[in-house]
């Protein structure tokens, strides 16, 4: 946990709307271990719909991102520099802070290097000249990438982990406003669309075209919704209004097409009304979760254990390829999302869902012990993620944390004491070279680190945790260089030797 006696966070995430609501739980979970402590949240401007209006956001600092970029690239240089020095001494403010880097792009490390802070947390610009993350938490963070079989844990619940802070529980997150209420309301009122329940909303855009399920089959499942009596409203962004247009004018008066018209924190209004919203991997899938509607979630690219509707009771529905989760933003076959029918989705809507068929799994959320879960419906076994190697990862960083019912395979220990053995000789080959050794150490050195990476199976996610220590270790004085190298080799093996043995 923090310093008690630091009552400044600032949180960055300049991403997109999805990933900052699901920083969310992190918010409530630092005010409710510090309700004192005065949260502050750094996001792109026009990103900040899921923290406005929340009482676990004290302030939200807006950085225009992309005029800065272009000032920098520009004739227009010098100003961007006193506009980055004037961020940085913004959120510095009174006293030093504490800072928790949540964004992956380099350019952000730059910023953080500039603020006075007393802890940072993430990737961070060193004064030797490289980017750094020297928190165990964020290094897993950027190690899941490499190796996505064995992490089990939903970015949100990292996110936490990474500030020493706990969530994993159900909880509304976003509270529209009194404003944005009247607006939707009027919005209705003007078409003479009455919000009814029973009412589903469909979010059929998304960002990339391989996470959008196709639009007939939006139009097929509101068919049979319509016939039960179900009005439909459909939401989107104003480049999203010809779908929802489209699919509107198929399905007739008793579904409204809202996208284009109401606002992002509006549309969330429309949110807190329905009985479920059909969507993909989408800001809008978070935003029903974060304010405790059902969701129906049609996974294709992305994987829904690292992304999913973070809560409990929302149905999760995947199409299975052998490549996913792939994150490709175009696919030319669509078939992982292709391959979920309407009748599946009317059915999970209904809550009486037929079995998923051939390439599909339907999963089930949920907490066990304090943590998000996707929980395997209809006979189907989950594919995510391999159970036991996951459970593994998370031991080397979670010491406490142990499931007897969920050991690694014979094969992952054997991987893992493999890696092991290349980290004790990359460890004395270095302390060879400190000792006087010369070239051939070296290259002995960066030999083993290279078979360490050709392992396979779970020594992929330790070489990927290796390498990112590795990098983050200066090297502007060769002799701390290499000792900080020989740390990084000899707590990456104790870590990995003590979860075996536990």
């Amino acid at each position: 946990m923090f310093r008690s006696a630091m009552s400044r966070i600032i949180v960055m995430l300049p991403n997109n709307l999805g990933d900052v609501i699901m920083t969310l739980p992190l918010l409530d979970a630092l005010k409710t271990a510090d309700p004192s402590r005065h949260v502050s949240f750094l996001v792109e401007k026009g990103y900040a719909g899921g923290l406005e209006n929340s009482p676990v956001c004290d302030r939200i600092i807006t950085i225009d991102r992309r005029r800065m970029k272009e000032m920098f690239c520009s004739d227009d240089w010098k100003e961007g520099i006193t506009a980055l020095r004037s961020l940085a001494h913004d959120l510095s403010g009174e006293g030093e802070a504490v800072v928790v880097n949540l964004s992956q792009h380099p350019y952000l490390s730059y910023l953080v290097s500039a603020v006075v802070a007393s802890d940072i947390r993430g990737r961070r610009y060193l004064r030797e000249g490289n980017h750094a993350l020297s928190d165990p938490w964020s290094q897993y963070l950027y190690t899941i990438p490499f190796a996505r079989d064995y992490n089990g844990l939903h970015a949100s619940d990292v996110y936490c982990r990474i500030a020493d802070v706990r969530a994993g529980k159900d909880k509304r997150w976003i509270i529209p406003t009194e404003r944005e209420y009247t607006a939707c309301g009027a919005f209705f009122t003007e078409r003479n669309f009455p919000i009814d329940r029973p009412l589903i909303v469909f979010q059929p855009g998304a960002a990339w075209p391989s996470k959008r399920w196709p639009a007939g089959a939006f139009i097929s499942l509101g068919k049979m919704l319509l016939r039960d009596g179900y009005r439909i409203v459909i939401t989107g962004a104003p480049e999203e209004r010809d779908t929802a247009l489209r699919i509107a004018g198929e399905l007739g008066e008793r579904c409204c097409a809202t996208a284009g018209d109401l606002s992002f924190r509006e549309s969330i209004v429309t949110l807190t009304m329905a009985d479920a919203v059909v969507t993909g991997d989408t800001a809008i899938m978070h935003a029903a979760a974060a304010v405790g509607t059902r969701v129906i979630a049609l996974f294709g690219p992305t994987s829904p254990v690292e992304t999913g509707p973070y809560g409990s009771g929302h149905t999760v529905l995947c199409g299975t390829c052998p490549h996913r989760p792939c994150f490709t933003p175009t696919c030319a076959s669509g078939s992982c999302l292709a391959a979920i029918t309407p009748a599946l989705v009317y059915g999970c809507i209904r809550e009486n869902p037929p079995e998923s068929g051939s390439g599909v799994e339907r999963y089930t959320t949920g907490f066990t012990d304090g943590v998000y879960r996707l929980v395997p419906e209809g006979g189907v076994e989950g594919s995510y993620v391999d159970a036991g190697g996951a459970a593994l990862t998370r031991m080397v960083f979670e010491p406490s944390f142990f499931k007897a019912t969920v050991q690694p395979e014979a094969s992952e220990v054997i991987e893992s004491r493999r890696f092991i053995d290349q980290c004790a000789r990359m460890e004395q080959l270095l302390t060879k070279v400190k000792a006087g050794g010369g070239a051939m150490e070296l290259r002995q050195y960066e030999q083993t680190r290279i078979r360490a990476e050709h392992l396979g199976g779970i020594a992929a996610f330790w070489s990927a945790l290796l390498n990112i220590r590795l990098n983050s270790v200066p090297l502007l004085d060769p002799i701390a260089g290499i000792d900080g190298s020989i740390a990084a080799c000899r707590s990456t093996r104790e870590q990995i030797t003590t979860a075996l043995e536990a």
